[in-house]
């Protein structure tokens, strides 16, 4: 194969080649097990370019030998298993018109691949190499038997097979561009002739072989189609840092904390942007936000329930339901206790008492060593000092860890309203079942932990925690749903964090309001979450 102009294997089998180089069809078959792994596309196209020949005994003995006169470094050719020779030594035009001596050059040879007039196939015994050309040649058949008159078959026809990989479109687009000048200037008979062959190589419906063949690849540039690209990769990045700075929220509560949040970061020295990134990071739709962070969100897990019936009080608790918060105002808490047992509910284990307010959304999380009564009630006690509004209520489930006389006469005497759900209906307590997988299970997980140790590191968890979850984490309130038809329409109120909602309660003192305001002023959330993480990585060492 005489051409000077090639200097490298096709990109295309090219990563495979290497490893494989050319061979016959029997020396693949004689080793399957060894190459079965790579793509079948890859090794027809090996036995296409070394031809026919047997494999026997560790011999592999090709019908032909394929020599390559090309740019190709000679390394190259003996590592792929072709022979090699200095394309500047050899002059094609010296061997033209000698097929009398049993050579043959075929200018543009791998255009076409013929049949043999009478369908045999060569002895590989009686078939010689010309010394000096390193053309194949062989010495029984005649010159006219080796160009028929007769009609071409695709190049790959004998190695189909159904489970063979397609053309890759970087093949496709390889084919296209070498073959579409020689369609252009092809008469109508071979114009014909090279679309069999293009539809039998590629698949492509004939309508689409024509278009290609004749117009070829629209430039890159206009491949993209609909409204040019607005966010760009550094939006994106500025976007992916905030959202993870907020705990990965949603986007409908990302989007309207996105002014404040980055404010925040950038006073903090934890975000560092171009004004012009800013501009658009700011314009950012929930929709919007969605589509970019689409890649980036994880699968949320299911944990186990713990919950106990209490039967004694249910009689002497009134029961509150989801529909009875529209007279809310801060304090009025739901709450629940998330049992960390991992896969089993034997002996004790700590649990997280998560309590929510209704109005403001704020959010607390103590933990307790056990389920007990008592250690229940000391949680609630501890919770209520840091609360900034009085406590006025709490409603709870039906577990007996709250349906009990010592959290009821605690109620009783510090004029506590206590409330409970209805059994078995979970959206009762919606807020509070909420909570307990964004504040508590997608932090600390399902592991098992019941040691002092864990307690300890758990409770500097929720310190850092409760801040971040009530100071920069937006959440958004039901207004109003609405059926039509089949379908609820909900309409949501502005995202807003508790922090925010607290500043906004006419009901909260101006005192408590300064006293929070100067907490938000030195908190930096990302320090924040830098804390938690750093202790996760220690509770998870004895869970």
């Amino acid at each position: 194969m005489h051409a000077p102009h090639i200097r490298e294997i096709s990109p295309t089998p090219g990563k495979w080649i290497g490893e494989v180089g050319y061979h016959v069809r029997d020396y693949f078959l004689a080793q399957w097990e060894k190459f079965e792994g790579y793509p079948w596309a890859v090794l027809a196209h090996s036995t296409h370019v070394k031809g026919i020949g047997t494999f026997q005994g560790g011999v592999e003995r090709p019908r032909i030998e394929v020599v390559l006169a090309t740019g190709i470094p000679e390394g190259v050719c003996r590592e792929i298993n072709l022979g090699y020779r200095d394309p500047k030594a050899l002059d094609p035009q010296e061997y033209m018109d000698r097929e009398e001596e049993g050579i043959l050059v075929v200018p543009n040879a791998g255009e076409q691949l013929y049949r043999l007039a009478d369908g045999t196939m060569p002895d590989i015994d009686k078939l010689s190499l010309y010394p000096f050309t390193g053309l194949a040649i062989s010495r029984r058949l005649a010159s006219e038997k080796l160009l028929p008159r007769g009609p071409s078959i695709p190049h790959n026809a004998s190695y189909q097979n159904p489970q063979e990989e397609p053309m890759t479109r970087a093949s496709i687009r390889e084919l296209v561009e070498g073959w579409r000048p020689r369609y252009l200037g092809a008469s109508r008979k071979e114009k014909s002739r090279i679309l069999d062959e293009f539809v039998a190589l590629t698949g492509y419906h004939r309508k689409s072989a024509i278009r290609l063949l004749r117009h070829g690849y629209r430039p890159k540039h206009l491949d993209r189609r609909g409204r040019p690209r607005v966010y760009t990769p550094d939006v994106k990045a500025a976007l992916l840092q905030v959202w993870e700075a907020c705990g990965c929220i949603c986007s409908k509560c990302l989007a309207p904390f996105l002014p404040e949040i980055v404010a925040v970061l950038k006073r903090e020295g934890e975000l560092t942007i171009r004004p012009e990134t800013e501009k658009l990071l700011l314009k950012l739709s929930a929709a919007t936000i969605d589509r970019l962070l689409k890649t980036h969100r994880p699968k949320p897990l299911r944990g186990r329930s713990t919950t106990k019936p209490g039967t004694l009080l249910k009689g002497q608790i009134p029961v509150r339901t989801f529909a009875d918060w529209d007279d809310a105002r801060p304090g009025f808490l739901e709450v629940d206790l998330v049992a960390h047992c991992g896969e089993s509910t034997k002996g004790e284990y700590l649990h997280t008492l998560t309590a929510v307010d209704i109005d403001t959304r704020w959010c607390e999380l103590s933990v307790l060593p056990n389920r007990g009564q008592q250690a229940v009630k000391d949680a609630i006690e501890m919770m209520r000092g840091r609360l900034p509004f009085p406590l006025l209520g709490l409603d709870s489930d039906n577990d007996s860890a709250f349906l009990n006389w010592n959290l009821t006469r605690y109620c009783q005497t510090q004029k506590i309203t206590f409330t409970r759900c209805r059994p078995y209906k979970k959206n009762d307590q919606a807020h509070v079942e909420q909570k307990n997988w964004s504040a508590v299970r997608k932090l600390v997980g399902y592991d098992r932990y019941t040691s002092q140790e864990a307690r300890e590191v758990l409770e500097v968890i929720y310190t850092d925690w409760r801040l971040f979850l009530n100071f920069f984490q937006p959440v958004r309130k039901l207004l109003s749903k609405e059926r039509v038809g089949s379908k609820v329409r909900k309409r949501y109120d502005r995202a807003q964090t508790p922090y925010q909602r607290v500043l906004a309660s006419p009901l909260v003192g101006e005192e408590d309001k300064a006293k929070l305001r100067e907490l938000y002023r030195t908190l930096n959330p990302v320090e924040l979450q830098r804390r938690v993480q750093r202790n996760l990585e220690q509770l998870r060492g004895l869970h």
